[in-house]
């Protein structure tokens, strides 16, 4: 934080993609393949490595996303197993944080119409997870729902249908700091935007307008909630006033090489 030199590195047996850290930051969890890895951040090493979501280091999935509850008692996996087109939630209990242990495995049938996970979030409270899914075919429509964390029950709550050439992507979820919002940095050739879902319901509310031919990639909301900032592949990062209009109100963009990149 001082330098913005790197420090160390921490092999890894495969490429890593999503983490996430307890809230001390003493533990990270990372997606590595199809495993998920546990590493100590004081010592920078791997005190842990879950092979795969059934045990083995052979089983082939897409592990897409992991989340954290707020009281860093529960770590969720949003996943699906190949050759099956079946998607799940893994819970493990990080009540030892070194040690996270498999609770539960949520299924649904509404699962049955998604391809692969999309995006995944939880709300402040820990009472609910928000999950996207894509269709699928080409043309499926993707899919947002909402989870019930006690019960295990999974509502959909909204349909993403494709744009006029059957192109659209979201890449990324986030809830704000409230609970009250859920966002989806959403991909499309007809007009990409910040698409604004309710928190409490799941219902899509609006749209916050990005510029012409942009690439949302990931969003992220200031601490005081007045500017929201938004990733994108093809411009840089696009700035948004959250104060104007009914959800927030495009302002600039800032020129970045962004390329795939996530913000945080």
């Amino acid at each position: 934080p001082v330098t913005n030199s790197v420090i160390g590195n921490i092999p890894m047996v495969d490429d890593p993609q999503e983490l996430v850290a307890t809230p001390d930051g003493s533990t990270v969890y990372v997606i590595v393949g199809t495993d998920i890895s546990v590493i100590d951040v004081k010592s920078n090493t791997e005190i842990n490595h879950l092979y795969g979501v059934s045990g083995t280091s052979s089983t082939v999935g897409m592990f897409q996303d992991l989340v954290l509850s707020p009281d860093a008692q529960r770590l969720y996996l949003y996943y699906r197993l190949f050759p099956s087109p079946d998607m799940a939630v893994k819970v493990f209990d990080i009540s030892t944080p070194a040690s996270p242990v498999l609770v539960n495995t949520i299924t649904s049938p509404l699962f049955n119409g998604c391809t692969g996970p999309l995006g995944a979030g939880i709300h402040p409270s820990g009472d609910k997870l928000y999950l996207v899914c894509r269709g699928m075919t080409n043309s499926g429509i993707d899919q947002f729902f909402v989870m019930d964390v006690a019960t295990g029950q999974v509502t959909q709550t909204a349909t993403l249908p494709k744009d006029t050439s059957n192109y659209s992507f979201i890449n990324q979820l986030y809830v704000n700091q409230d609970g009250s919002r859920v966002y989806f940095a959403y991909d499309n050739t007809d007009g990409s935007s910040v698409m604004v879902f309710d928190g409490a319901t799941g219902s899509y509310l609006g749209n916050i307008t990005l510029p012409t031919k942009s690439m949302p990639r990931d969003m992220v909301i200031s601490a005081d909630g007045s500017r929201m900032y938004v990733v994108d592949q093809g411009k840089g990062g696009h700035v948004i006033d959250m104060t104007a209009g009914p959800y927030g109100t495009y302002m600039l963009t800032m020129p970045v090489n962004a390329a795939h990149g996530r913000v945080f």
